[in-house]
C-alpha cells in the first residue's frame, strides 16, 4: 500500500507544525493521572469510561496505533473525550499530583482547533481511497470473513440491496490495512 506511506508521511509533516509530541504528551500525562486520581464527581463515574485500555477500545485505538498519523481522526475524537473529562469531571482548581485538568483541558481544546482542519483532510482521504484500496486489491486477495463485522440480514429490515456487500464489508473489516483506511 505504497499510497498509504506516502500519506502516512504526509500526514506526518503537517501534523508537525501542529505540534503532534504536544498531543502525544498531552494523551500519555492523561492516562498516567486519571488513574491515580480521585474523582470529586461521581456522576462522572457513570458518564465516562476511565481505565485505559477500556477508553482506548472505545476509539479503536491501540498504543502503537496513538503513534501513528492515519489514525488522527480516532485521536482526535479521543482528545475530545478527555478534554471533556477534564473539564466535566474535576472543579476547576482540581490538582492530581500537578496535573491542573482545566490546564490541560485548555491546552487540549487549542490542540484539536489547530488540527481540524487536518483531521478533515484526513477523513476525506479515507473516503475518497476506500474504492481505490478496494479496486487495487480485489485482484490479489481473497476477501474471506474470519469474523463478522456485520451479522445482520438486511432483508429483515427491507434493503435487501446491500447484502451484496456484507461479504465485502466482513472481508476488509478487521484487515490491517483496510481497516485503517475505513471510515467507521
Amino acid at each position: 500500500m505504497a499510497f498509504i506511506e506516502d500519506y502516512r508521511k504526509i500526514l506526518r509533516r503537517m501534523i508537525k507544525e501542529y505540534h503532534w509530541n504536544d498531543i502525544q504528551s498531552e494523551i500519555e500525562s492523561f492516562f498516567n493521572e486519571i488513574q491515580r486520581s480521585n474523582i470529586p464527581r461521581q456522576e462522572c463515574l457513570k458518564k465516562f469510561i476511565i481505565s485505559e485500555s477500556e477508553i482506548l477500545e472505545k476509539f479503536s485505538l491501540t498504543k502503537e496505533r496513538l503513534k501513528d498519523p492515519l489514525y488522527l481522526d480516532r485521536i482526535y475524537e479521543l482528545l475530545e473525550y478527555i478534554k471533556e473529562i477534564n473539564f466535566e469531571c474535576f472543579p476547576n482548581t482540581w490538582l492530581t499530583f500537578k496535573y491542573h485538568h482545566h490546564h490541560h483541558g485548555y491546552k487540549i481544546k487549542s490542540l484539536l482547533d489547530n488540527i481540524e482542519d487536518i483531521v478533515e483532510e484526513l477523513v476525506k482521504f479515507k473516503v475518497d481511497k476506500f474504492d481505490l484500496l478496494i479496486e487495487s486489491n480485489s485482484k490479489e486477495e481473497d476477501f474471506q470473513a474470519k469474523e463478522k463485522f456485520i451479522d445482520l440480514k438486511f432483508q429483515d429490515y427491507g434493503l435487501s440491496y446491500y447484502n451484496s456487500y456484507i461479504d465485502l464489508i466482513n472481508g476488509i473489516a478487521f484487515h490491517p490495512d483496510y481497516y485503517t483506511i475505513l471510515p467507521h
